[in-house]
């Protein structure tokens, strides 16, 4: 008779304690009430949590919101290749991870996070072009938003830009700029609740100001957000010593722009942002209403009509979150903000190449395709 040693059993006890804690989890998540999954969800942005009680797929159907449902991030998903997960990927979900373990504790609340509300319209309640909404954000998933930064920031550093705004003919002091960091495409990825949250901040705004109706001809139908794509998502920056002001704009092809403040007004002076309604006259126009937000609290306005820019900041460091909606999908993961007609392009020939902002997009940067191939695959 053959002995085993006692150790032998050890791979064996362990799986199978894996595998009943794995179906206890399972069984318990499915007994709980909607209410309580959902405030679950809403309490952890990333849709996981350290007991295994939710994930993306009860988190997304509880919700009822899909970051991957109008975008080509699920064509060919990037996180697996060959049933193993692709090294920049396992780099970020660690990063995420260990800075959510570092989080001081106030930034983790045990209570559901308040709804988005909309506290104001401008330029007036009628045909309202902007909506102030509170609540837009908690601190938890700003905390993680800003975790996300940092990871791709880090682990991503093409995603992180200088920005001028200002043209060949341009003076470049007036026109001003921004410190942006792209993170559309991962935030779907490593902070899908914070993409849940955004999106129905502008939905409420879209329900409120109710830009979808037609009235005297003045506001063109307007579509529901969450039924668009994400054109651009980044984390933008302003202080004394470099970019500290950005000269007015429209978002050309956007049709809403979330502006989200990442900081307390109290830690910079200046940089408050400024928007010349269309009603008014518009750009050509001197009179513009002025807002500093409060932390986040968010503006969200129709982009594509109203001239907006952000005056200069002479103390502090201005942090904020800006989202672009267009009735085109999310843009492919490492994207940042695309032309119209480089989407269109991208539609019909699924490349970037032959185009000027991204021509060699996947082909000439070793950081993108240490990215995107693994192990020789696309």
């Amino acid at each position: 008779m053959v002995k085993l040693k006692p150790l032998s059993l050890l791979p064996f006890l362990v799986a199978t304690a894996r595998a009943s804690s794995a179906q206890g989890r399972e069984e318990f998540a499915s007994a709980l009430p909607q209410e309580e999954l959902q405030s679950l969800c809403r309490r952890h942005p990333t849709w996981n949590n350290s007991d295994g009680t939710i994930d993306h797929e009860r988190c997304k159907d509880a919700l009822g919101f899909e970051p991957f449902e109008k975008d080509f991030l699920s064509n060919n998903p990037p996180e697996f290749r060959g049933g193993r997960k692709a090294p920049w990927f396992q780099n970020m979900e660690n990063c995420m991870t260990e800075k959510s373990k570092n989080r001081p504790r106030e930034f983790q609340s045990e209570t559901t996070p308040a709804e988005p509300t909309v506290s104001a319209l401008y330029p007036d309640k009628h045909s309202p072009t902007l909506a102030v909404v509170d609540f837009a954000l908690s601190d938890e998933e700003a905390a993680t938003f800003q975790d996300l930064r940092d990871c791709v920031k880090h682990y991503h550093p093409r995603q992180f830009v200088r920005r001028s705004f200002a043209g060949p003919d341009d003076d470049f002091e007036q026109e001003g700029g921004n410190d942006a960091t792209f993170v559309g495409g991962f935030m779907q990825l490593f902070a899908p609740g914070v993409a849940a949250k955004l999106c129905e901040t502008a939905r409420v705004a879209w329900k409120k100001s109710e830009w979808f109706t037609i009235e005297a001809g003045k506001i063109s139908f307007q579509f529901d957000p969450c039924k668009m794509g994400m054109r651009t998502t980044e984390y933008l920056s302003y202080d004394p010593s470099g970019w500290s002001a950005l000269g007015g704009h429209t978002d050309i092809d956007t049709m809403y722009t979330i502006l989200l403040l990442l900081s307390d007004p109290s830690e910079y002076k200046g940089g408050e942002f400024f928007m010349k309604p269309w009603d008014w006259g518009g750009e050509e126009q001197h009179l513009k209403l002025v807002f500093k937000p409060k932390r986040l609290q968010a503006l969200v306005f129709l982009s594509d009509l109203e001239y907006h820019g952000v005056q200069r900041i002479t103390e502090g460091t201005r942090r904020a979150l800006t989202v672009e909606i267009w009735p085109y999908a999310n843009p492919p993961l490492g994207v940042n903000r695309p032309q119209t007609f480089e989407f269109e392009h991208y539609l019909d020939t699924g490349s970037w190449e032959g185009t000027g902002s991204y021509d060699g997009y996947f082909s000439s940067d070793p950081k993108t395709r240490e990215m995107y191939y693994y192990e020789g695959q696309e």
